[in-house]
């Protein structure tokens, strides 16, 4: 009888613990479940902060603030689960009281636990500051034109303006600023040359600093130059343009081999339809990074965000051809294509982006906001170019050896 009785308490135990162990297992394989949604969830957190930060600063160049950049360098999760069973004590032998021979299981519990933490850190080292306070170089510009941003995008965030000098020697410079007067004139300028064709292209020079025993120097340096680009022109425009063989992309320059830099002038010579003159000389000037966040926050200081738009390659050609047109009626350059940037004070609909800066709420609406997200995304890669690995903050590791 007592072995019969002994056996049943075995049977019942061990199948206590295979259930056990297949809640245990279920727990394991909850955590592999959620790893994905838990990578998608933090994935799409680090993109809505970083969204986030390129508004807050535009806002912040709006209202003539100081700008403020942090840099994420490493995320850590992690996810646990844990199971614990009472099992009932058993106790053999004779004279046992009646306590003895009820068996009595303890508590069970089951934990799931998950955390995560990151280190954050400001930028806000000597190089990181000198990176985004000099101009945006061409190589750095021939990376996003090779994405297949709107080219009109890119050249109305990194100009500041576009100079012209005629066969008489007389300079006129266009301002890239809705409040400037030349604006118009610049608008006209940068639709007739992107009509041309007008891109970047880089080839590899040799660094002229390079020092062996330097492992942080580079032996050869990336060297941009602005041209034409025959397969993005209009066929019918190009005929009005006389630049040269030199002046092609994809000539000889770039197939050039690795040598040092030259005092060549930089200058590009086209004949450039304004008030019926001809212009020999054209000379692009760059901004910064922060020259852009500032050019963005003055839109929205001075009001004028409808007046900043950018225009896509078909509308730059078909303006382009009215302005050759003698008979054609003139349109404002500045009022073709749509709103550089579409940020509003009011939350009508979902938000790519939202803030709140000195009380005041500010909204990236999801939908019509194309050139804005563009926009978010080039100073997202302009920034990380100029983010190096000692600007983000760097977690110790210390063992301690027995």
């Amino acid at each position: 009888m007592r072995a019969r009785v002994f056996a049943t308490i075995v049977v019942s135990c061990f199948r206590f613990l295979l259930s056990s162990c297949a809640v245990l297992l279920g727990g394991c394989a909850a955590i592999d479940a959620s790893l994905s949604d838990r990578v998608l969830n933090l994935n799409a957190s680090l993109d809505r902060s970083s969204n986030d930060t390129i508004l807050a600063n535009i806002i912040r160049a709006s209202y003539y603030q100081p700008l403020s950049f942090v840099g994420v360098s490493k995320v850590n999760g992690s996810q646990s689960v844990s199971l614990v069973n009472g099992l009932p004590t058993i106790t053999f032998g004779p004279h046992q009281t009646i306590t003895q021979h009820q068996f009595i299981f303890g508590s069970h519990t089951l934990n799931n636990q998950a955390s995560g933490n990151f280190d954050v850190a400001p930028l806000a080292t000597k190089d990181f500051a000198k990176g985004v306070s000099v101009d945006i170089s061409l190589a750095e510009l021939s990376v996003l034109l090779k994405q297949g941003i709107p080219r009109d995008l890119l050249y109305s965030l990194a100009l500041d303006s576009i100079e012209f000098t005629d066969k008489g020697g007389v300079r006129r410079a266009f301002k890239n600023e809705p409040s400037d007067p030349t604006y118009e004139e610049f608008r006209a300028a940068i639709l007739v040359l992107i009509a041309w064709g007008f891109s970047v292209e880089t080839k590899l020079d040799e660094n002229p600093a390079f020092d062996s025993n330097d492992k942080t120097s580079a032996k050869f340096v990336t060297r941009g130059r602005f041209c034409f680009d025959q397969a993005n022109a209009d066929f019918e425009l190009t005929k009005l343009v006389r630049t040269g063989a030199r002046w092609k992309c994809n000539d000889a320059w770039s197939r050039m081999p690795p040598q040092k830099p030259s005092n060549e002038d930089v200058a590009i010579d086209v004949y450039f339809p304004s008030q019926v003159r001809t212009v020999v000389n054209v000379i692009f000037r760059m901004r910064s990074i922060y020259g852009v966040f500032n050019f963005l926050g003055r839109l929205i200081a001075e009001e004028r965000l409808h007046e900043a738009r950018v225009a896509s390659d078909n509308d730059a050609k078909s303006i382009a051809k009215t302005l050759y047109n003698p008979r054609a009626e003139k349109p404002l350059a500045k009022q073709v294509g749509s709103p550089l940037l579409n940020i509003t004070g009011a939350q009508l609909g979902p938000c790519f982006s939202s803030v709140s800066i000195n009380g005041v709420f500010y909204c990236v609406p999801h939908d019509g906001s194309e050139s804005t997200k563009r926009i978010f995304s080039v100073l997202s890669q302009l920034l990380a170019l100029k983010t190096s690995a000692v600007d983000l903050p760097n977690t110790p590791t210390v063992r301690v050896a027995p």
